[in-house]
């Protein structure tokens, strides 16, 4: 007997970064962009970016709040927490001791005293690993109630200068409680991991490069000036390539779907799955899949204009609005898929089955 998920909380940073900003932004490095270009490319109209004194830290625990403001009085304590993220400023002490910290201090009965907790670096993918992990630890007994957070402050490694990766990122966190499934049926029916190490370099964060950090890009445009370069953390991306290989698991994970027993044990089909919740890259992916599978994009409620305007890349964090949402409106039986695929390069998806 698996997992439940007792409740989803989200953070998102209420700084905004319109097409039109980053037209201004990187006219100033002598780079054209435009509304239409960027829209037409990615599907991303705006994205939220931390200020600077937020933090993963303080990202995860604004999450990990409203997750928890949404569970019963009578959920058990937690007793681990597992945080996503690729974007800690610092490598050590980890992200989930200072979420501990924090919640103790201020929803004391909703945590144990001595509640453990790691964080996982797996690129855009790391929240779907976490949740198979955390899935695992209630599954074997191990612990009962479980926190996963998927964070990333991507705009602290992002070069603002380089047109064909700032476009893409914003900031945010989302937060998991599961708990152990006394229902005897539904939660987590499954998981898949995948992973091919020979091609890491697609995706890569360098180190002490030369880069325009967003608040320097920002004030440049205040000023009217060229904007001033400093070295820092930078991720590098061969766009091209990852587009091909997220193409690539999609197609894998579609077709092999109803014999995928890991995933999938009781080989339901893939028509059957009433919502998806995709790790957020790219539109025209979804968009591709859509004109093969019609409805695609309403299982990912991703058919509207609504809808498509909070659509943007925030890693780790970019799946938990949606499932938030499939709590919220599903029915007791409804299936919902959750995929990730990122830099290392690895995909991991996650089947869930709405027990109430």
């Amino acid at each position: 007997m698996g997992s439940i998920i007792q409740s989803v909380g989200t953070y998102t940073p209420s700084r905004v970064l319109t097409n039109l900003d980053f037209e201004r932004i990187l006219a100033l490095s002598g780079q054209t962009t435009s509304d239409e270009w960027i829209t037409r490319r990615t599907g991303i109209q705006t994205r939220h970016v931390a200020e600077p004194h937020e933090t993963v830290g303080s990202m995860a625990y604004e999450a990990s709040l409203d997750a928890i403001r949404g569970l019963a009085r009578d959920t058990s304590p937690i007793e681990h927490i597992l945080v996503a993220t690729n974007t800690h400023h610092r490598p050590f002490p980890n992200v989930a001791g200072e979420v501990q910290a924090k919640i103790r201090e201020t929803f004391p009965d909703f945590i144990d005293s001595y509640t453990s907790g790691s964080d996982s670096y797996a690129g855009c993918t790391g929240i779907n690993m976490a949740l198979m992990y955390a899935d695992s630890f209630i599954k074997s007994g191990q612990f009962e109630t479980v926190l996963v957070v998927g964070v990333d402050k991507l705009s602290d490694v992002t070069d603002y200068s380089d047109r064909s990766n700032c476009i893409l990122f914003g900031d945010g966190a989302s937060a998991y409680i599961l708990t152990k499934n006394k229902s005897g049926s539904g939660g987590f029916l499954g998981h898949i991991a995948r992973g091919d190490g020979f091609s890491r370099d697609l995706i890569y964060c360098g180190e002490n490069e030369d880069k325009v950090t967003l608040y320097e890009a920002l004030q440049a445009v205040v000023e009217n000036r060229a904007p001033i370069k400093s070295k820092g953390r930078v991720l590098h991306m061969d766009g091209q390539k990852v587009f091909e290989y997220v193409v690539s698991e999609w197609k894998n994970l579609i077709e092999g779907f109803d014999k995928n027993k890991q995933l999938n044990p009781s080989g339901i089909s893939f028509d059957e799955i009433s919502a998806i919740s995709p790790h957020l890259a790219n539109l025209r992916i979804f968009e591709n899949i859509n004109r093969k599978i019609p409805g695609f994009l309403e299982k990912c409620c991703l058919a509207t204009d609504e809808d498509k305007a909070h659509f943007c890349n925030t890693s780790t964090a970019s799946q938990g609005r949606r499932v938030k949402r499939f709590l919220r409106e599903s029915m007791s039986g409804d299936y919902l898929l959750q995929f990730g695929y990122g830099s290392g390069v690895h995909s991991c998806a996650n089947l869930y089955q709405k027990t109430f």
